[in-house]
């Protein structure tokens, strides 16, 4: 061999050996690169795990005080349907309490003639407020209107026993028009009222053939025109009135 063939082969042995050692530096950068990657990744991956994490938590937490905020809302919605059912009690028990202070009249009742009860004894007549008897619309009487027709009926059967008695139901001028589904017209309104206290003066030992009902609507008022909410309020009665005796 001689020397320049020698030199040759050392030179690209030399050659060979730098892009070897390049190579392998290459790929030490490149595993770095991958590892330093691998634990970016695991760094993200723990940081969202623990942002889900806290999420859930705040979820459940919220949703603890959705169920909270729910059961106080159902127990506010029974304490109000309660209230309200006390206030129409309490003031059913007003209504009651003024009417059996008033005798249970208006216009023409209260005993004025020196009597011991509703029935006026000049007139022969008791006058009960409509408002007092019935709610608005209604032919039902309220526990302040059986009460009221109750001293009535005690006072019939203690003054008036065996006497013809007649019950009429009078209206404000106003229209039916909530409760048209119920009643026609005033007239309706007024007989079916009328027919609602001879039942109560019936359970109260009130004859039934000695009492005949009558329904006027509003032709009979006491107060004409009506220009106030009082006075339609005076227009609307019942008169329980003691005709004759036999």
């Amino acid at each position: 061999m001689t020397r320049s063939k020698a030199g040759a082969i050392a030179t690209v042995c030399i050659l060979a050996a730098m892009v070897a050692g390049g190579c392998y530096d290459k790929k030490d950068q490149q595993i770095r690169s991958l590892h330093s990657e691998k634990q970016l990744l695991i760094d993200r991956n723990e940081k969202l795990a623990a942002e889900v994490d806290a999420e859930r938590q705040q979820r459940a937490q919220l949703a603890t005080q959705v169920e909270r905020l729910e059961g106080e809302a159902a127990a506010a919605g029974t304490f109000r349907a309660e209230n309200a059912r006390l206030a129409l009690k309490i003031k059913d028990l007003e209504r009651e309490n003024a009417a059996l202070k008033r005798g249970g009249g208006g216009g023409g009742g209260g005993g004025g003639g020196g009597g011991g009860g509703p029935i006026d004894r000049r007139s022969g007549v008791a006058t009960i407020s409509g408002d007092i008897l019935f709610s608005s619309g209604s032919a039902t009487l309220s526990s302040a209107g059986r009460a009221a027709v109750t001293r009535v009926a005690t006072q019939l059967n203690r003054e008036y026993r065996g006497s013809k008695v007649r019950v009429i139901g009078h209206t404000d001028s106003d229209p039916i028009k909530r409760t048209r589904n119920k009643w026609r017209d005033n007239y309706d309104l007024s007989e079916a009222r009328a027919r609602a206290v001879k039942a109560q003066l019936i359970a109260q030992g009130v004859p039934a053939r000695d009492i005949e009902t009558v329904g006027m609507g509003a032709d009979r008022k006491v107060v004409d025109p009506e220009r106030t909410k009082a006075d339609k309020a005076r227009n609307r009665r019942v008169e329980i009135k003691v005709e004759t005796r036999y």
